[in-house]
């Protein structure tokens, strides 16, 4: 494969294929342009979807493999293409590598039939809505639940380049994208077979993990700051900024070098040819064909049950308060009854939308008792470590109260989101 690259208007290019690598994956060449519909830029991966549709606005976003180099990292050009140029949107990219005399070229679309069925308008596969079809009551029940899978992938490819170049908040879009497939494929696992939904969910948590340490350590880090920012008793604080920002940094630099090694690595691609493959031709069910209308409420209000459940472990726990853990199991149950309700509502509007707002509520404030929770423990451990260093822990101590006291009003607000959550009108809908 040439290692320049040439010059493309983004309205204009296509793809083609011209050889595969050794480990079977696609290489990509430039040829003359002749595109009628999507585009292609050079570096990009057969999954690649930014050629769907022509002028979408999608994101090309995951760069080619063979471009990453043999470390599997890629190369400022392709990222800042990557991260910059919008399809049919985008400005057009001289790359200095192009040598003066070379003709403009772009890129055409392959034929993915040897690796996926054709996403042309009219296949016969129900999966979901098209630009020129909305989802409804009576359409089937896969091609809701599946275009919320192909925004959520969409949303994970778009992230990816951000979190290689540590863009504010990449981490936790990537996170949170790569959350909601893994759930929507475990509330709605009745629509597909057990073994492919499975298989991915699995993956889907290995990539969680990865980001997660990345994700923890960059929220833990700004609420510290934050925290002792907020404190009105200035004397020492230099000294505990110094320390937070010490281990913390740290931390966040472990977690960002592991991040980018995973990223770059076959497991990591291949999980999203499969995502792209999962959505091309699902591996459907019997009950994929039935009424959305029909089939889906009910999974919603499985996701509820589940929340309910994990709130009555809650009061069964202890008499003395609630634990942390039972609560972060009622969070982790809401969240992901709110995302079914999320996918669900091009269908049913305002009912779903109620609902996942409601989920939603339960999620944030146990989200800030969990937060308190660990920033109490945080400030334990940075204590014991300027303990050890004969610095003084006034500041440690003053701010781990202070946590404390917020995760006990965090408590107090689980108990009135409960209450809101658990009205019927909420729930009618699911059943």
């Amino acid at each position: 494969m040439p290692t320049t690259r040439p010059t493309w208007t983004t309205p204009r290019t296509s793809c083609t294929r011209s050889s595969t690598t050794p480990s079977g994956r696609r290489r990509w060449t430039a040829t003359s342009p002749q595109r009628q519909g999507g585009s292609r830029r050079p570096g990009c991966r057969a999954s690649c979807r930014c050629s769907s549709t022509a002028g979408s606005g999608r994101r090309c976003v995951v760069p080619d493999r063979e471009a990453a180099g043999s470390r599997g990292r890629w190369p400022e050009a392709a990222m800042r293409a990557a991260r910059e140029v919008v399809c049919g949107v985008g400005p057009e990219v001289e790359p200095a590598t192009r040598p003066a005399s070379a003709a403009p070229t772009s890129i055409r679309r392959p034929d993915r039939r040897a690796r996926a069925p054709s996403r042309a308008v009219g296949d016969a596969v129900p999966r979901r809505p098209g630009p020129d079809r909305e989802a409804s009551p009576d359409s089937p029940a896969s091609e809701v639940v599946l275009g919320y899978v192909d925004a959520q992938l969409l949303a994970l490819r778009q992230a990816q380049p951000g979190v290689v170049a540590d863009s504010p908040d990449a981490v936790h879009q990537m996170r949170v994208a790569a959350r909601r497939l893994r759930s929507t494929l475990k509330t709605f696992r009745a629509l597909f077979d057990r073994e492919p939904a499975e298989r991915l969910r699995e993956e889907l948590r290995w990539l969680g993990t990865v980001l997660g340490d990345a994700r923890d350590a960059e929220v833990m880090h700004a609420r510290l700051r934050d925290r002792l920012a907020a404190d009105p008793v200035s004397n020492g604080r230099a000294a505990v900024l110094g320390r937070i920002d010490s281990v913390f940094d740290a931390r966040r630099a472990q977690a960002r070098k592991q991040v980018l090694r995973e990223l770059g690595r076959p497991r990591h691609l291949r999980l999203l040819d499969d995502l792209e493959a999962f959505v091309a031709e699902p591996p459907l069910t019997g009950r994929a064909a039935h009424e959305a209308s029909k089939e889906l409420p009910g999974r919603a209000h499985k996701a509820w049950r589940t929340v309910r459940r994990r709130h009555r472990e809650v009061d069964g726990a202890t008499g003395a308060g609630e634990p942390a853990g039972a609560l972060h199991e009622v969070r982790k149950a809401a969240k992901r009854a709110r995302y079914a309700g999320e996918a669900l509502e091009p269908v049913f509007g305002r009912d779903a939308e109620r609902f996942a707002a409601a989920m939603e509520e339960i999620q944030d404030v146990l989200g800030a008792h969990q937060d308190g929770h660990l920033a109490r423990e945080a400030w334990t451990a940075l204590a014991a470590q300027a303990h050890a260093a004969g610095e003084n822990t006034f500041h440690y101590g003053r701010l781990a109260a202070q946590e404390e006291a917020g995760v006990e009003a965090a408590r107090r607000e689980y108990r009135d989101a409960w209450r809101a959550a658990t009205r019927k009108r909420l729930h009618a809908w699911t059943r």
